[in-house]
């Protein structure tokens, strides 16, 4: 009771302000953003394992007042789409065996089915018949004419009596299962309208309880087709996103290399100053080689002349 009045961390020491009261593991999230169908079936074929979890007005008020309400929103609801998802197989699965046992047509017998009032009619008829003929039989030694007259009656009688049974008997009509929640029920034809059993399960608290499931979780379908499309959305604008960064940065790493990088005029200058020292070493080269040669000859004229 306390932790549904004020939230299940009221005795612990604040270790994580971050996160709400209503995101604790002990309140029932499906109850935050739907409703919690653990108490909703009374069958024990049909009944739901219990739910221990909080179920709290008052954190529900918290939790719509919260500012981060979406995306809490977003994440309980992911995980009452998956539950409800279980659940409606499950559903699924139990009428189709219901299916399968449904009795035909016939199988029932034969059966009569009054409103109260015409049964009032009925009855008494019965007891009417049963009295003429009584009284036909006591009276047939004493006088012929007035237990014929008895017997006539007593004819009459039986025919509005066959009159209803014909309106009113039906051969048993066979079983249906209802789509929504599974319930068997005596089928509603044209031949006996006085079959109540479909319009009575529809007011049922089962019937009821699982069409409140499976509208739910129809909505929820469509919810998670547009979370789905968000979702494809902020991918493609992060890809884009890192796109744009990754042509930036190769902008500005080519303009460093351009600007570390020679231009073609200092190229060819740094060519021409290469072949121009190539040149001149060439031709020093060649002046050192005469210059040699020229010691050479005066050396052998000396030795010569001496």
């Amino acid at each position: 009771m306390l932790d549904a009045l004020m939230g299940p961390s009221r005795n612990q020491i604040s270790k994580d302000s971050e996160t709400p009261d209503f995101a604790d593991e002990k309140v029932c999230k499906n109850f935050l953003v739907g409703f919690c169908p653990h108490d909703w079936f009374t069958s024990s074929r049909r009944k739901m394992p219990t739910c221990n979890k909080i179920h709290s007005e008052v954190l529900r008020d918290a939790f719509e007042a919260h500012p981060e309400v979406t995306r809490y929103r977003r994440q309980f609801e992911e995980q009452f789409l998956k539950y409800l998802d279980k659940v409606t197989r499950e559903c699924d699965m139990f009428i189709g065996k219901e299916k399968i046992k449904c009795r035909p047509k016939g199988t029932g017998g034969v059966t009569t089915r009054m409103p109260p009032d015409v049964q009032e009619k009925y009855d008494a008829l019965k007891k009417e018949h049963q009295k003429l003929v009584k009284e036909a039989e006591e009276v047939a030694d004493e006088s012929l004419s007035r237990s014929k007259e008895l017997t006539q009656r007593a004819v009459d009688v039986e025919l509005d009596i066959s009159d209803y049974e014909k309106r009113y008997r039906f051969e048993y009509p066979g079983e249906e299962v209802c789509d929504v929640c599974g319930v068997r029920y005596a089928s509603q034809k044209e031949d006996n309208p006085d079959w109540h059993e479909r319009a009575s399960h529809l007011n049922g608290k089962m019937h009821h309880g699982w069409l409140q499931i499976r509208q739910k979780l129809q909505e929820l379908r469509e919810k998670e087709r547009v979370w789905e499309r968000e979702d494809y959305q902020q991918e493609q604008k992060k890809g884009a996103d890192r796109k744009a960064r990754s042509k930036e940065k190769g902008s500005k790493t080519g303009k460093a290399k351009r600007d570390r990088a020679p231009s073609k005029s200092s190229k060819r200058s740094k060519r021409r100053r290469r072949r121009r020292s190539s040149s001149d070493a060439s031709k020093r080269k060649t002046r050192k080689s005469r210059e040699r040669g020229g010691k050479k000859k005066s050396k052998r004229k000396r030795s010569s002349s001496s």
